[in-house]
């Protein structure tokens, strides 16, 4: 029953994000984010919620909210490191640290575009597949 219900989640969070509703959108991803804290043994519930923070991070990107954009990709990061066997989790940690690197730059923020560059790079260090993927990103 809960992988329908973040699965719904994750699409709702996308038809807020294309309506350009990002409070609703954030609402609904903090609602995924806390079904995913209070079933921690349900991997398939955090895939749903690392796809939604990278969309969510991109979106905020694009928006010029740098300061959501950061929160969301820190709740990612976090998420990643605390189930290091989950690869699609740094999948999307990757994406979306390539994705703020971007944006953080196209604001003038080159500090923190390089501390997240940073993070990225070190995701790809340790993991093959994510230096893969950072391949085809760039």
């Amino acid at each position: 029953m809960r992988e329908p219900q973040a699965k719904a989640a994750f699409n709702l969070t996308n038809y807020y994000i294309k309506a350009e509703d990002l409070e609703a959108a954030r609402e609904i991803y903090d609602q995924l984010a806390r079904l995913v804290a209070d079933h921690t043994d349900e991997p398939a519930l955090r895939e749903e919620q690392a796809q939604a923070a990278f969309n969510l991070t991109s979106y905020y990107g694009n928006a010029e909210d740098m300061e959501a954009a950061r929160e969301i990709y820190d709740q990612l990061a976090r998420l990643a490191a605390d189930h290091t066997d989950e690869p699609a989790l740094r999948e999307e940690q990757a994406q979306a640290a390539f994705n703020l690197t971007n944006y953080y730059s196209k604001a003038g923020e080159l500090k923190a575009a390089r501390e997240i560059r940073h993070q990225l790079e070190e995701l790809a260090r340790r993991d093959d597949h994510i230096a893969e993927v950072l391949s085809k990103l760039r």
